[in-house]
């Protein structure tokens, strides 16, 4: 029987023991998984709160469909009929810039007649298609790329924003080639311009009988379930036949050389377990502190991955007294906007079902790399920046009946300049430590799409190892 531990009971830790089960079942290996996870509940970040009749998510708020893992891991679970595609006024997104909320352009037609960008700004976007390919050098920022195909207004308006939105981030500061690797392929496909590799795309795409769409907008249709993403990970636990251990941290992870390398989880406690095979599926520096006289070197590469903090507040209305048709998915806020919020989720518009009869749910984004020091501020300081915000950018001047506020102060992991060599150093001393293996959001995605789809691979080297 191979003792295999994961360490971290988030989406990554979880699909990860939930996938090595099912393969090593498939290849006739015996195992027995442990997993262990530092608090009384799983999902890390990935949680679903439900509170008055308000379903609300305090950390992720679906996955996009256009990606398979998370789909082929719903599918494996047995729980497509739980799953909630966002509804369709969701395709409506809005930046809030120049002091108004403008809609995202979701068509080349639409971006002509939108009064996003200046007529100025658009010729630039216009006079992308002219890019040459960039000489081979140093690594680009995400502003730094998006400056040199469409320039600043569209970094300022469109890019900043969205990078604010996703990771939390500075577009000034994080890596292009480890944030957005297939922008990077288009490019080089369409010989330095994007507008003629994604023309090359879609010419490619038709002649096979796929339909791709152009637009500003994220590819795909945003999912989760229908009592939220909370679902996804009930399930896993449940289907998990090995045991979870809750509320018990791993202070250390150590070594035993014998014929095959086995690893000892020391728990806080003074217990032990012993394993083959140890998974830490825990933020960087989680994880560097772990293995810190296991491997230096990795525990050092790990702890210069930052994180940003971020606050969620959620805010429940009556429906009746918003004088707003609240007919989109919600807004980002653009650049140089000297705002307090990095946007706004209308989770009542994208989940129906989501308030009670009558009611209506936002979900407000404070901090990030830009402001971080506005998601530390007390529960009632944000709650008020979030009132006032709505008030100030959608007219809102209602009282909200219910409020809700969850503050991660270490949020989201940022891809900075160097991310790539950093992983590359990781792997080449991780191939040192037959055994153990490390997945999670610090390293090549924070979405739930990919933590799903590096927990797959990563249960394919462990069961390969196993064989």
């Amino acid at each position: 029987m191979n003792r295999v531990v994961v360490v971290g009971g988030g989406i990554s830790g979880l699909s990860t023991a939930f996938n090595i089960q099912e393969k090593a079942r498939d290849k006739g290996i015996d195992v027995d998984i442990t997993l262990i996870e530092a608090s009384e509940k799983l999902g890390g970040k990935v949680q679903t709160m439900r509170e008055k009749g308000y379903t609300i998510e305090v950390g992720a708020n679906g996955f996009l469909d256009n990606k398979p893992s998370t789909l082929k891991l719903v599918d494996a679970l047995g729980i497509n009929d739980l799953l909630q595609p966002s509804n369709d006024v969701a395709r409506k997104r809005f930046i809030y810039s120049d002091g108004k909320l403008k809609q995202l352009p979701e068509s080349p037609i639409a971006f002509l007649k939108s009064d996003l960008l200046s007529l100025k700004g658009k010729m630039r976007v216009a006079m992308e298609i002219f890019t040459k390919p960039k000489p081979e050098g140093e690594e680009e920022t995400i502003a730094e790329f998006a400056r040199r195909h469409m320039g600043q207004e569209a970094v300022n308006k469109l890019i900043a924003p969205m990078v604010s939105g996703v990771f939390g981030g500075d577009a000034e500061k994080l890596s292009m080639e480890s944030c957005f690797p297939l922008l990077l392929e288009v490019e080089k496909e369409g010989n330095g311009s994007l507008i003629r590799g994604m023309i090359k795309r879609m010419k490619q795409a038709k002649k096979t009988g796929i339909k791709m769409k152009a637009t500003a907008g994220p590819g795909g249709r945003l999912t989760s379930f229908k009592g939220g993403i909370q679902t996804l990970i009930d399930t896993l636990a449940e289907k998990i036949e090995g045991d979870i251990i809750k509320g018990k941290r791993v202070e250390k992870i150590s070594r035993i050389d014998d014929k095959k390398p086995k690893y000892i989880a020391e728990l806080e406690g003074n217990d032990a377990l012993e394993a083959d095979i140890i998974i830490t599926a825990t933020p960087a520096y989680t994880t560097s502190k772990m293995i810190k006289e296991l491997d230096p070197e990795i525990s050092q590469k790990l702890l210069e991955i930052p994180y940003v903090p971020i606050s969620v507040v959620a805010l429940g209305y009556n429906r009746k007294e918003l004088n707003h048709p609240l007919d989109g998915f919600g807004f980002l806020v653009a650049r140089n906007e000297k705002r307090k919020i990095i946007g706004c989720l209308w989770t009542s518009s994208i989940f129906p079902g989501r308030a009670p009869e009558g009611k209506y749910l936002f979900r407000i984004m404070i901090g990030g790399a830009m402001q971080p020091e506005l998601a530390l501020l007390s529960k009632d300081q944000l709650i008020n920046i979030a009132k006032g915000e709505l008030m100030e950018i959608m007219g809102i001047d209602a009282e909200p009946i219910f409020a809700k506020v969850f503050r991660h102060e270490k949020g989201i992991p940022q891809y900075t300049l160097g991310h790539k060599k950093r992983l590359e150093i990781i792997e080449k001393r991780l191939n040192k430590h037959p055994g153990l293996f490390m997945t999670g959001n610090a390293f090549r995605g924070v979405g739930i799409n990919y933590c799903t789809a590096d927990a797959y691979l990563t249960s394919q080297k462990v069961v390969g190892y196993l064989s």
